[in-house]
């Protein structure tokens, strides 16, 4: 009785150590989400994208191809 006892006591302490750890990685989540959820100002507005032009299609047929 006393090893089921030592046995439940160390069951007991293991799922309490994973109930502390979840809770802790589920508040740094949620923390992180509401961090990357917030507005955030932006310190310069990024320059406009350069285009460049895109070659035409070849017209000619090389080998067997049409």
């Amino acid at each position: 009785m006393k090893d089921r006892l030592a046995d439940r006591d160390k069951s007991i302490e293991e799922l309490t150590a994973f109930k502390k750890l979840a809770l802790s990685r589920l508040a740094a989540q949620q923390g992180e989400i509401m961090h990357l959820r917030s507005p955030q100002p932006s310190p310069e507005p990024t320059p406009p994208a350069k285009l460049t032009t895109v070659p035409r299609a070849r017209t000619t047929i090389i080998g067997t191809c049409s």
